[in-house]
């Protein structure tokens, strides 16, 4: 089969970056540890996963991910058949050659709206209705180009992966929030978050606009650019840390989310008119 399971060690490895096996479970399945992930989708019956200690019932339409090095234990209740889907992550990117997570998937351009959203200990999903025969067309297409291997199978098998861990994803993720116009209410996210990242492309998906777009309303509204009015909130944030608080002025800059600690300094200089500690001095 490609995967292989090493006694002394309670440990399963495998040959191949990925592999697909149907099983028909009679009897428990010893605890375990593997170096790839699993994706443990269940067909029929009844059963339960332990994950280092952890019981998941599981039942038909259901899917289990389990991430490198857990602990992991099967128990049969009822006829269960599952299919298991074994996936090193370089498999789908061999950037993430060498990976030990199953999360580095979100690092890939592919997955990367979901790498802020999805909750991490929320490892398994349910599917019903279209979806479930969606995700159960997907993984049985790929046994079948796996048993064949004709010629462009190793897509077919990449790409049916690809929309199922979609799917997946999808299912793991908390619910995107409601999204922004611009308005104060946008202006107020941003003054609150100020001292974090804020990206234009990510302000825009959140508007349902394009980042061009986003950025002539903005200005349109504000009568400044997205990094100057960020840039102006960083500014007030810091004249009152300045003020209010005996941090450094370095904690200062890092709190106040600039990365260039010159810009900080030259920009600090043209909105007070002095230095950041004699602007301190002043104000006490």
């Amino acid at each position: 089969m490609g995967a292989f399971f090493e006694p002394n060690t309670g440990r399963w490895g495998m040959d191949y970056e990925f592999l697909v096996n149907r099983v028909c479970l009679q009897e428990p399945v010893v605890p375990h540890t593997h170096d790839f992930v699993e994706l443990v989708y269940t067909f029929r019956g009844k059963g339960i996963h332990y994950i280092d200690g952890k019981a998941y019932p599981v039942k038909s339409g259901e899917l289990l991910l389990v991430n490198y090095h857990c602990k992991h234990e099967v128990i049969p209740i009822k006829d269960l058949e599952y299919t298991d889907l074994m996936l090193k992550p370089d498999y789908i990117d061999e950037r993430l050659k060498g990976t030990d997570n199953a999360f580095s998937l979100l690092e890939l351009n592919d997955f990367k709206e979901f790498s802020y959203r999805v909750k991490r200990d929320n490892c398994l999903v349910c599917f019903s209705g279209e979806e479930r025969k969606t995700v159960e067309s997907l993984i049985t297409g790929m046994e079948t180009e796996q048993k064949t291997m004709q010629a462009g199978s190793a897509l077919m098998m990449r790409s049916f992966l690809n929309l199922l861990l979609t799917m997946v994803f999808r299912k793991m993720a908390l619910p995107m929030s409601r999204p922004f116009a611009i308005n104060e209410e946008l202006l107020a996210h941003i003054r609150a978050n100020c001292g974090e990242a804020l990206r234009l492309e990510q302000l825009a998906a959140n508007s349902f606009y394009t980042p061009s777009h986003f950025s002539r309303l903005f200005k349109s509204y504000t009568g400044m650019t997205l990094t100057q009015y960020v840039n102006e909130c960083r500014l007030e944030k810091a004249m009152h840390l300045l003020t209010e608080s005996d941090l450094s002025i370095e904690k200062v800059i890092e709190n106040c989310g600039f990365a260039n600690r010159t810009k900080f300094f030259r920009l600090f200089s043209q909105r007070t008119g002095t230095s950041p500690l004699k602007y301190r001095k002043n104000q006490k």
